[in-house]
């Protein structure tokens, strides 16, 4: 169930879809350790099924949870038949410090083995080259000088210009005729001639192998680059305009696309996509985006998946604003659901942005993104994030006129600062609830509040009187509020109300009534 939270082509395998019970009495960290170790242990069980080699590529790009992962499992190789291969570009080291603090975990342990791979030489094209052609050419020594002086050995480039090959040689009816494609008029003394320059990107050898695609697998393939990268063959055809089937074989016969095992597509390289993508214009990207998400929700992956719905829609112009705004609200609740704090904070402030220019939207959406804003905040440990989420849900609740949001709001963020050591601005928060509440207005529901005020400015006092050496009498602690549980829910609702009691009893604890702190907690 936590997995299918997270990986898509669980949930294309599981109907009706999993869902994971709310454990209140965990916090955060702790849901996290627990889906970590979900994912550990799902890796670990098919090991003890059969040998297991796992490869994860590009790990440049990996963020920290993704680590915390590989690292636990790094703890379990020594016990399981597990293979793990990790693979990341050197020169992109210094951009992931979380890398390279897996990086020396990992060679604290002593049970891995690193190879570097530098590009291809000379003789390594040439040799490839060489092999590639077979007998089709008596010219593949020459050819391997001329790729490797384009590509400069990058193995990425290599094989698109392999690729570029075969496909203008399956149009020439001469196989000595290739001569012609990379070098300008043959003599007997030619002299090898790029007809394309060194400083040509690899991109455009891709947009030379896009130009000569049917006009059908084109725009299969335009399609399919704006849908992304792994996805199911149900999105493919639902998001289609016409029949899939013959572009998409043409799109796999020359590379482009792979056909993975568990009947989900990808593309041959993330470059490949993004180079496709790139050339897109802007109507053509608009118009393809509204498509899959429309897609997306006809196969009833919105509740699954809302963030890539909200993707789309956000991506299909302005006069679906509001659609990405409301899957954008739905897609950031699902991650706070699934422990993904940092990406459920980014996803609230992409939705906030477009939110603040739709003046027509929907108010409660503004309160449901500012609220998960809040929570991912405090998840965070970010007090920076909470005060200001929360200042600005109390300017909602201002402006709506939402009295039992307003106080909520006070109380949480008195709350969290608190619990985060900002004792000063805390007290002050609270001191702002207590002016918050009209005068004659709850006057039995804030005599926790105030009383709980006083306490902790007593306990928290950075001054002191000074030592005169004389012993001075015990003066005990003023008598509680009566009944708190029922003077604190005259104003919050129980809900609000639970944390506020618990500093209240804590406060009381401090300053040794332990009987009544007893009682209220």
């Amino acid at each position: 169930n936590q997995l299918g939270q997270i990986i898509s082509s669980i949930q294309d395998r599981l109907v009706p879809p999993p869902t994971l019970p709310a454990d209140i009495s965990a916090g955060a960290e702790e849901n996290r350790q627990r889906l970590i170790d979900s994912i550990v242990t799902t890796l670990t069980t098919l090991a003890e099924m059969r040998p297991l080699v796992l490869f994860v590529d590009d790990l440049q790009w990996s963020d920290p949870d993704t680590l915390a992962v590989l690292n636990r499992l790094l703890q379990r190789l020594p016990d399981l038949p597990i293979f793990v291969l990790l693979a990341y570009r050197a020169e992109d080291l210094s951009e992931n410090e979380a890398l390279g603090s897996f990086l020396h975990a990992v060679n604290r342990l002593r049970r891995e083995r690193q190879i570097a791979v530098p590009r291809f030489a000379r003789e390594h094209v040439r040799a490839l080259v060489d092999s590639h052609l077979g007998d089709r050419s008596t010219k593949a020594a020459d050819l391997g000088n001329l790729i490797f002086e384009t590509t400069r050995g990058n193995a990425l480039y290599v094989t698109e210009a392999l690729h570029n090959l075969d496909e203008r040689l399956d149009t020439s009816a001469d196989g000595e005729k290739m001569v012609t494609i990379f070098f300008s008029t043959p003599t007997d003394t030619y002299r090898p001639e790029p007809a394309l320059p060194r400083s040509q990107r690899v991109q455009e050898i891709i947009m030379e192998r896009v130009e000569r695609l049917p006009t059908e697998a084109r725009a299969i393939l335009n399609l399919c680059a704006v849908i992304g990268r792994d996805f199911s063959l149900d999105l493919l055809e639902s998001a289609a305009s016409l029949d899939p089937l013959g572009g998409l074989e043409t799109l796999l016969d020359r590379k482009f696309l792979l056909e993975r095992p568990d009947e989900r597509l990808d593309f041959a390289h993330h470059l490949v996509r993004q180079t496709v993508y790139e050339g897109l214009s802007v109507l053509q990207r608009r118009r393809l985006h509204l498509s899959v998400a429309e897609a997306l929700v006809d196969l009833g992956q919105a509740a699954n998946n809302p963030g890539e719905v909200a993707f789309h829609y956000r991506h299909a112009g302005t006069s679906h604003r509001l659609l990405a705004a409301q899957y954008g609200v739905l897609a950031g609740e699902h991650l706070l659901q699934s422990y993904g704090f940092r990406q459920a904070a980014d996803t609230f402030d992409r939705t906030l942005e477009l939110l603040d220019t739709l003046p027509d939207a929907p108010p409660d959406l503004t309160r449901r993104a500012l609220q998960g804003r809040g929570i991912a905040s405090e998840s965070l440990f970010d007090p920076e994030g909470v005060t200001g989420t929360y200042r600005r849900l109390q300017n909602w609740a201002r402006s709506h006129g939402d009295r039992p949001l307003l106080l909520a709001t006070y109380s949480r963020l008195t709350t969290v600062l608190g619990l985060l050591g900002q004792q000063a601005e805390s007290n002050a928060v609270l001191n702002e609830l207590l002016d918050a509440i009209a005068p004659g207005e709850d006057a039995l529901a804030s005599h926790v509040l105030f009383d709980l005020l006083e306490r902790r400015r007593l306990i928290y006092n950075p001054g002191h009187s000074p030592d005169d050496g004389q012993w001075s009498r015990y003066r005990p602690a003023p008598s509680p509020v009566a009944d708190p549980e029922a003077d604190i829910l005259q104003l919050l609702e129980p809900v609000h109300a639970v944390v506020p009691l618990f500093e209240y009893g804590w406060a009381l604890l401090v300053q040794g009534q332990l009987g009544e702190a007893t009682h209220v907690l």
